[in-house]
């Protein structure tokens, strides 16, 4: 059941984490590996490699595990089918027989199994001696590694590895192309987090050397932290016993960082962030806020009338997704920001949906500009992906090599709503069977909402959807458009709607902005429409289309 299911990928978070803090550099990881050999089939929660001694198969069982008269069973008291070191041994010898089958000879890499219990403190290890060191309990997760290192030397079964790790690299290739994974290789989120809290502190150290200067325009490509890295100097700077105002384009944006905000406020400090337009609707006086377009046209000329250095409590202004703003929106922040008031604006040209103005003189005028240095934040193969729609460039074989590595897959379903509604339930299904957990997940559309049919609703394909500056947004499926989600991030990125006639407005610009919301791993469900309106996906849907017994 869900609570079941539930529990068990709670436990293997905690494996991932403690794994994510402690393995060694020489060694591999793997989460979540289905490994299919004809009608055989078993599921390795974990795969780790050590170079010189082989690999270790980890499964991991969920709640209190006790064991009596040689049988395992559930905290509910309910007996396990096959004792959970069996279960590890079958997937052993199926990774076994795939590693031979690609290297076209017999390696027989060395092995070993082991079981982890997160959830289950005390001791409930096997008392027969070949056993004992091959079960991992709550207590051995601060450190696994020496339990990790005495489950190999117990139940290693001998093979003839070759001196070289070749086989590890044959794990890799076939992780993407043979297995079905449960998500990224276990390593590879952790690098890139890794590399940004490196690359985000070196850029700090920049934006730190320029606080001299009244305003400073920092210009940063997707992929380079911008927005990570203004909100953690703008805690700085309120640290620093400034009030700080930081202004975004978009609510869900503004909602995120402000929450971000909230325990810096618990402690004294003032600093909050909203969007420049509700910032205009508080100084033109509140009341209902506009209906339509032409109401916040009228809105911000009123609030651009009011405006004074007083109207805004803030020593200091960020202000992020500067390229989004329109004529108005700038006369107000102009107006706000004064000659004098210190300003931090972030922007990304690349990332202009719609044909706007440049910045005022009045707050260009004598700023330090400053071109943050690019980071990877997302695999390599999906940043390739995200720069050929920036470019505008047709390159089929970057979907494919991306689809190959596991950062990218497309779903291709015949040009009909109930269809498009069945393909994104497989998805989602298929996300949430296999342990990504829906905090991780968001669905972008490729329309504004008005157009969408997926935008707005409480559930998407029978999964719980909210919008991405809903309270629960932090813990739930996020569903939105993918203007709305400008500035943040899933490590899982769906895309829906792209066959729709309005996306076909600016599509490669969608695609772009959409793309380089995910830090791990982009869906797409596309309709035949792509063929024509997607150059880099369309030959791959067309193939998809063709292929005998396609839906």
């Amino acid at each position: 059941d869900d609570a079941a299911a539930r529990a068990g990928w709670e436990a293997e978070r905690k494996v991932y984490e403690a794994l994510a803090r402690n393995l060694p550099d020489d060694w591999t990881a793997w989460h979540g590996l289905r490994l299919l050999e004809g009608r055989r089939d078993a599921e390795a929660d974990f795969v780790i490699a050590d170079p010189r001694m082989g690999f270790l198969v980890v499964e991991v069982k969920s709640g209190r595990v006790t064991q009596s008269d040689g049988r395992w069973y559930y905290g509910s008291g309910r007996p396990m089918e096959r004792p959970p070191l069996d279960q590890a041994y079958r997937a052993a010898r199926l990774l076994c027989a795939a590693v031979d089958r690609e290297m076209g000879r017999r390696i027989e890499v060395p092995f070993a199994v082991a079981a982890c219990f997160p959830d289950t403190d005390g001791d409930v290890r096997p008392t027969n001696a070949d056993l004992r060191d091959a079960v991992l309990l709550a207590a051995d997760l601060e450190d696994p590694i020496p339990a990790l290192r005495r489950a190999f030397a117990a139940r290693l079964v001998p093979g003839n590895a070759p001196p070289s790790p070749s086989w590890i690299d044959v794990v890799s290739d076939l992780w993407g192309r043979d297995f079905e994974p449960k998500i990224e290789p276990l390593r590879r989120i952790d690098r890139l987090e890794e590399a940004r809290a490196r690359l985000n502190e070196a850029q700090l150290a920049v934006l730190r050397g320029l606080s001299a200067n009244p305003r400073v325009l920092v210009e940063g490509a997707a992929g380079t932290g911008k927005t990570t890295v203004a909100r953690l100097y703008a805690e700085e700077v309120a640290w620093s016993g400034k009030r700080v105002l930081f202004l975004c384009f978009t609510d869900p944006l503004a909602h995120w960082l402000d929450a971000s905000f909230a325990p810096l406020r618990s402690h004294g400090l003032e600093i909050r962030a909203t969007t420049l337009r509700r910032l205009a609707h508080e100084i033109a006086g509140g009341g209902p806020p506009p209906a339509d377009h032409a109401g916040w046209m009228a809105l911000l000329d009123a609030a651009v009338e009011r405006a004074c250095r007083e109207a805004v409590g803030a020593d200091v202004l960020f202000v992020d997704e500067v390229q989004c703003f329109g004529a108005r929106d700038l006369a107000l922040l102009e107006r706000i920001a004064g000659p004098e008031r210190p300003m931090w604006a972030f922007l990304d040209p690349a990332q202009a949906f719609w044909e706007r103005p440049p910045l005022p003189e009045g707050l260009a005028r004598g700023a330090v500009r400053f071109a943050l240095p690019k980071q990877r934040r997302a695999p390599e193969s999906l940043a390739a992906l995200a720069r050929a729609y920036a470019d505008r460039r047709a390159d089929a074989d970057l979907a494919r090599a991306a689809e190959a590595e596991g950062t990218f897959g497309l779903v291709v379903r015949r040009a009909t709503e109930a269809s498009a509604e069945r393909a994104l339930a497989d998805v989602l299904h298929d996300l949430d069977a296999s342990g990504v957990d829906r905090r991780h997940v968001a669905v972008l559309s490729l329309v504004g909402r008005d157009a969408s049919t997926i935008v707005g609703r409480p559930a998407v394909a029978n999964v719980p959807a909210v919008p991405a500056d809903a309270p629960s947004g932090h813990e739930a499926v996020v569903v939105d458009t993918f203007l709305r989600f400008e500035g943040l991030e899933r490590p899982v990125v769906v895309l829906c709607e792209g066959d729709h006639p309005s996306a076909a407005r600016n599509y490669m610009q969608r695609m772009y902005m959409a793309v380089t919301r995910a830090a791990a791993r982009v869906v797409v469900v596309a309709g035949p429409a792509l063929v024509d309106r997607d150059p880099i996906l369309g030959p791959v849907v067309a193939e998809r289309i063709a292929a005998p017994g396609s839906p």
